[in-house]
């Protein structure tokens, strides 16, 4: 399937996860058993849009997904507002997807110290940082939509304002995943605060993922990707699920999803495995305006734990690390790897 942008003078993007394709699909899960196994959910749609923007479409339209809602909630503890599109889902909002917003801002901003999201100029009814309980464009899934131009343009950062949108299906988000969710789409946000025109999709899901994991310690969703990533060990590292060299094995691949497991490896091997590694890699990509430098290797470079060090030794050190999952773990590499499951193991899929 494509996605057309015609319509922007840019050409045609193929897409091999749309959006709409795999709901039938998972329809068929969800009607055998709720909630559907994690490997058959939709995840974060985020690449979708970010792989088909264009800076002319991006100026002229700062919305063009923003779902409708018939009420929301506002948080008191930070500026946080939970819009919901039936009124049946105003005590979830208010009962599991506000308190989810609210740990993810206080684990990610107060601790981990992402930059806030900026203010909105009202969109979404006041400056607070919008999320939408929706089945606008979700598709079982969610996403985290910025547009528009540099909020701030004077901090050597891009920032764009956003806003997330959650399935409000619990057959596809049960509530107990709804954390994971909203931390993996909250870190979005922060990261389109830093470098809001970032071009290279797997460092978005990477990071995204990667984090969910440091937001909500006692839950595991975070590899459920890993086998994606894992089964083509002899691809680029920083590749994602849209690249011919992706799709030649796998054209529904989720590679830049479970590419977590590159960043848990960055922070446990280079880090203090607190997140701050991640931010520190965003903050290196950070530039005052659209251009694609640095990248992510220029970002890498500036992790690298001695002069004596580069990319190189990091992409070796990790050809290492990502064999000692599942069964295969020795305890003196991924604090988790003996948790996961089977299909985390490299090559094996």
């Amino acid at each position: 399937m494509w996605v057309s942008v015609a319509e922007s003078g840019a050409p045609e993007i193929p897409m091999p996860r749309p959006a709409a394709a795999p709901l039938a699909a998972l329809a068929l899960v969800a009607s055998v058993a709720l909630p559907p196994a994690a490997h058959a959910r939709v995840r974060c749609l985020t690449p979708e849009r970010l792989a088909a923007r264009t800076e002319r479409a991006a100026l002229a339209d700062p919305n063009p997904y923003r779902p409708t809602s018939v009420g929301w909630v506002d948080s008191e503890a930070y500026p946080l507002r939970v819009h919901y599109r039936r009124e049946s889902d105003a005590e979830r909002a208010s009962g599991v997807v506000l308190p989810a917003a609210e740990h993810s801002w206080a684990v990610e901003v107060d601790e981990m110290g992402w930059p806030a999201p900026p203010p909105d100029s009202g969109l979404g009814g006041d400056d607070r940082f919008d999320i939408y309980l929706t089945n606008e464009e979700t598709y079982g899934g969610a996403y985290t939509w910025g547009t528009g131009g540099d909020v701030w343009t004077d901090d050597g950062w891009y920032t764009l304002s956003s806003y997330i949108a959650i399935d409000e299906n619990p057959a596809w988000i049960p509530d107990d995943w709804m954390g994971d969710f909203v931390a993996h789409e909250f870190n979005h946000a922060l990261q389109y605060t830093l470098d809001g025109w970032e071009k290279n999709l797997f460092v978005w899901e990477m990071t995204a993922t990667a984090i969910e994991d440091f937001v909500y310690d006692d839950t595991n969703l975070y590899t459920t990707d890993f086998v994606d990533y894992q089964e083509m060990p002899f691809l680029s590292l920083i590749f994602d699920g849209y690249r011919p060299e992706v799709t030649a094995y796998d054209d529904w691949s989720y590679y830049e999803y479970g590419g977590a497991i590159f960043g848990i490896f960055l922070e446990q091997r280079y880090g203090a495995d607190d997140g701050a590694l991640l931010l520190a890699l965003w903050e290196g990509l950070a530039f005052g305006d659209r251009a694609d430098e640095p990248d992510v290797l220029d970002s890498l470079a500036l992790l690298a734990p001695s002069e004596a060090a580069d990319v190189a030794a990091i992409y070796l050190d990790f050809a290492e690390w990502r064999l000692f999952a599942a069964d295969w773990d020795d305890g003196a590499h991924f604090d988790e790897g003996a948790l996961w499951e089977e299909d985390a193991k490299a090559g094996i899929a």
